[in-house]
């Protein structure tokens, strides 16, 4: 078994220090640019209160839409004499024209999915139909979402019952 040179006892060392100070930054210096929405001591009325996230979006820092970023460039086109800034605002001009195309399909399809549960309802006998108006809520509410009341129900039962 052959030692290990003095560079590579060096460069093992440089990588243990490095990987120290990569774990220091991680832990104990926080990255203003990461932001927690809701945490630990949250309760679950803090999660679905009525505009609750818009509401610890505004506590967290105000919004900055791509429309806000555009106003701005038009205030001041000095912005964009970098090479870099010209292909970043043409790259989110690309991109936002994307999104809007996406959106533009994903309606095309709702409304084909809408069309389509249309016909097949109403190729449904009059019995069949009748029983789809009556149990919609029921198959919807009580098939899914009761399941959920009935366990944060629970929940709640058995930490009133933990001493």
């Amino acid at each position: 078994m052959s030692t290990p040179s003095r560079t590579t006892t060096m460069l093992e060392g440089i990588n243990i220090v490095l990987a120290i100070a990569l774990l220091v930054r991680w832990l104990l210096i926080p990255n203003p640019s990461l932001h927690t929405l809701f945490t630990d001591e949250d309760t679950i009325e803090n999660l679905h209160a009525p505009g609750a996230v818009p509401l610890r979006i505004e506590q967290l820092a105000p919004s900055i839409t791509v429309e806000d970023i555009v106003r701005e460039l038009q205030e001041h086109p000095e912005r964009l004499s970098s090479p870099e800034a010209k292909q970043l605002f043409i790259e989110m001009q690309e991109t936002q024209s994307k999104l809007l195309e996406n959106e533009d399909r994903l309606q095309a399809v709702e409304l084909e999915l809408n069309r389509l549960a249309l016909q097949l309802f109403n190729d449904l006998s009059p019995t069949e139909q009748a029983r789809m108006r009556s149990r919609r809520n029921t198959d919807s509410v009580e098939g899914v979402e009761a399941q959920y009341w009935r366990e944060v129900l629970q929940q709640g039962e058995r930490s009133e019952h933990k001493p």
